[in-house]
């Protein structure tokens, strides 16, 4: 759970970090359920938000005269250093990204020591509440931008959770136009009201709902939720031939499918279960109010209620349209 420690000596390279705010994500409580490869003991934690304390002589982007209010968001994924990739200084291709709060130590901690690269300064606009979703804008324009789609694109997402509803929006802002797709009728009606003109029930009218949308030719592509939607074959049947279908999540669930429809019909399939790499372009979108997190009901948390909170989350109890926060600061 949260980590108490003392503070620990800052190199010359390197910043300290006082962590204010934490998201208790889905991902938090399937490390914590033992849901996820991890070698424990770990501190679990991904999304985090701080306030610079102290700067190392040598740090290059932050100054001392900054910590009194630089307030940063800590990125939850850095690169093994070890690859191929990371060693020709592209981390952000990454062969074994590690990710906090399973391959290396989270941030439900008081005291977080870095280089500054691991961090990225949060301008006044964007608040702590909004800042702990940085990740699931920047997996959503991770996604989005391997689509090589145009503007006016018909995008299914299959899966009305927070993830999918990000997504949507991210989609919005560069043009495309979301059609989600879900089971449950709760959700679809939390995706109308925040703006999505389509919004189909997974039934026996959903291809016929399609088909109108899209005039016949069936969706650019296809964004599969891999925590709402786990079979991959719900998503060939809603995209045209020779297209794309994403897989995306921070949780990725043991998945056995036929992948006879993917071959036949020309569909180019990936994965992305991080936003590694776009950071800075999640930042914008935010700072410029195309992502609107005031959709989703907020619940701040203290650190009492954290065990029953992530025994409540790895039962399965996964509300779509609430964000948890931790204020770790009071």
């Amino acid at each position: 759970m949260r980590e108490e420690q003392s503070e620990t000596d800052v190199a010359d390279n390197q910043i300290k970090v006082k962590v204010t705010h934490s998201l208790i994500s889905n991902f938090d409580a399937a490390v914590y359920a033992g849901d996820e490869e991890t070698s424990y003991p770990v501190t679990l934690g991904r999304f985090a938000t701080g306030i610079v304390t102290e700067v190392g002589k040598g740090c290059v982007g932050i100054r001392m005269s900054d910590t009194e209010h630089c307030r940063v968001y800590l990125d939850g994924v850095k690169g093994c250093g070890k690859c191929i990739a990371c060693r020709k200084g592209r981390p952000e291709e990454c062969l074994s990204p590690q990710v906090a709060g399973k391959d290396t130590d989270g941030y439900l901690r008081d005291i977080v020591v870095c280089e500054p690269k691991d961090v990225a300064i949060l301008p006044d606009n964007i608040d702590n509440a909004d800042a702990v979703c940085i990740e699931y804008v920047a997996l959503a324009e991770s996604v989005l931008d391997k689509m090589d789609l145009t503007a006016g694109s018909k995008v299914a997402i299959l899966g009305c959770g927070l993830l999918g509803m990000v997504i949507s929006q991210v989609a919005q802002y560069h043009k495309y136009i979301p059609i989600m797709i879900d089971y449950n009728p709760e959700t679809l009606e939390f995706a109308k009201r925040c703006g999505i003109c389509y919004a189909f029930a997974e039934d026996d009218t959903l291809m016929e709902k399609v088909d109108e949308a899209t005039v016949g030719q069936l969706c650019d592509g296809a964004v599969l939720v891999l925590s709402d939607r786990p079979n991959p074959l719900d998503a060939v049947k809603v995209v045209a031939k020779n297209r794309a279908v994403a897989f995306a999540g921070f949780v990725v669930p043991s998945v056995n499918f036929d992948m006879r429809e993917f071959i036949t019909r020309g569909i180019r399939s990936f994965a992305v279960t991080n936003g590694y790499g776009y950071i800075g372009s999640a930042l914008n979108i935010i700072a410029n109010g195309a992502v609107n997190m005031d959709v989703f009901n907020r619940e701040i948390i203290s650190d009492a209620d954290l065990a029953q909170l992530f025994e409540t989350r790895a039962g399965g109890t996964r509300p779509p349209s609430k964000l948890t926060i931790l204020k770790m600061v009071m």
